[in-house]
């Protein structure tokens, strides 16, 4: 599904989950309300990727831009350096997608679904989901050897029309510690209602 290491290390678009309610349109808000920001991450870190989405942002299932009725996605990112005794995360990936409806958003979610199962079927855990928007998934893997490995979490939820996702990954990283990163993403979005 993703081409190189360094591409999953900085952009995994990944997750699924079970199916919610309806939720209110998200329309006005411009597209950088819904993803995380400086503040949200905190200044250790150093934001290197903000925007509008472009091509290499996008991967199979989801790299189609106009699937569904998008109106839009955005991303932010952000990294910092560390070692494997680093606690937290090291690189985080916010990515949000703006579409006409919530069925379009739902249909979105379920590429989601698809592009989790791979991570699942190659070792990767999935985890109960995760109290977001109407709709979540949320899966964890390691890559590499101890004591060395990475932990990687990848949270995807669906907030009425909007798709959003974050990946964050780091040598010594807690679910509390991913979850609470996406809190703060799914609250900037509810906020755009």
């Amino acid at each position: 599904m993703f081409r190189t290491l360094p591409l999953m290390l900085g952009l995994v678009l990944v997750a699924a989950g079970c199916f919610g309610g309806g939720g209110s349109p998200v329309s006005r808000a411009s597209g950088e309300s819904l993803v995380l920001s400086q503040a949200d991450v905190g200044d250790q870190f150093t934001e290197f990727d903000k925007g509008p989405q472009r091509l290499p942002d996008y991967s199979p299932p989801r790299d189609d831009p106009s699937r569904f009725g998008r109106t839009g996605g955005w991303k932010a990112r952000f990294s910092r350096s560390g070692t494997h005794t680093t606690d937290g995360p090291l690189l985080i990936s916010s990515l949000a997608d703006r579409f006409g409806s919530t069925t379009g958003a739902h249909k979105d979610f379920d590429l989601y679904r698809q592009a989790l199962a791979e991570f699942v079927s190659t070792g990767g855990r999935l985890l109960s989901a995760p109290a977001l928007g109407n709709e979540s998934q949320a899966v964890t893997y390691k890559q590499g050897l101890a004591p060395n490995a990475v932990r990687f979490y990848v949270i995807a939820w669906r907030d009425g029309n909007v798709t959003a996702s974050l990946d964050v990954n780091g040598f010594k990283l807690t679910w509390e510690q991913a979850i609470a990163l996406a809190e703060k993403q799914d609250q900037r979005i509810r906020a755009a209602h």
